[in-house]
C-alpha cells in the first residue's frame, strides 16, 4: 500500500500513535519525500509518500528491526505556480551557408585594378533552439527524478527503491 501524507505525520510527537499502528500491522518499506510543488497549484503542503507491506507469515514474516528506504524528490516537475516544467535539449545553431567569390573592380581613389571577394548568403542558418524531449508516444517527458522514462532521463527514487527492494529481498522482487 501507498499513501500519501503531510510531513507533519511522521515528525509530530503527537502523531506517535498513527506510526505505532503503522508499525504495529505493516512493515514500512519506504518514506519519499515530494517536492513541495508537487500538487501545486492546488495545495503547497510539504507531503511524502510511505510504502507499507502487511505483516504475513509467508511473504512479509515480522521483524523488529529492518532497514527502511528513505529518498527526497529534489525535482518537482512543476514550478511555483504549478505549472508543469519539462525536459529540454538544446539544438546547436547551424551556420548559414555562403557563396563567395573574387572580383576584379577598379578602385574609385586611385583607378588601379583591385580584386575583392564577395560574399553571398545561399542557405539561412538556424539560430541555437530549445526542444521539448518526448517520450515514445511523442508526450513531453516532465522534468523530475521520480524515474527513468523512457531511458530518456537518469534514474530516480523508483530504480533505487528497486535495487533497495533486491538488497533486502522483499517478496515482491524475488
Amino acid at each position: 500500500m501507498a499513501v500519501v501524507l503531510p510531513q507533519g505525520r511522521f515528525n509530530n510527537t503527537g502523531d506517535k500513535i498513527i506510526r505505532d499502528f503503522i508499525a504495529e500491522h505493516c512493515r514500512i518499506l519506504a518514506v519519499v519525500g515530494l517536492n513541495v510543488n508537487c500538487f501545486r497549484p492546488h495545495t503547497g503542503t510539504k507531503t511524502s509518500v510511505m510504502f507499507v507491506q502487511k505483516w504475513d507469515d509467508e511473504l512479509c514474516p515480522r521483524k523488529e528491526d529492518y532497514d527502511i528506504f528513505f529518498a527526497t524528490q529534489k525535482i518537482a516537475g512543476k514550478d511555483n505556480g504549478g505549472e508543469k516544467v519539462y525536459e529540454t535539449e538544446i539544438l546547436p545553431a547551424i551556420e548559414p551557408k555562403y557563396k563567395t567569390w573574387k572580383e576584379d573592380v577598379i578602385d574609385e581613389d586611385t583607378g588601379e585594378l583591385i580584386t575583392i571577394e564577395r560574399r553571398e548568403i545561399i542557405k539561412q542558418g538556424r539560430p541555437e533552439q530549445i526542444i521539448l524531449k518526448t517520450d515514445r508516444w511523442g508526450h513531453p517527458i516532465v522534468k523530475h527524478d521520480l524515474f527513468n522514462t523512457d531511458g530518456l532521463t537518469k534514474d530516480g527514487i523508483a530504480e533505487a527503491f528497486i535495487e533497495f527492494a533486491k538488497k533486502e529481498r522483499l517478496s515482491f522482487f524475488l
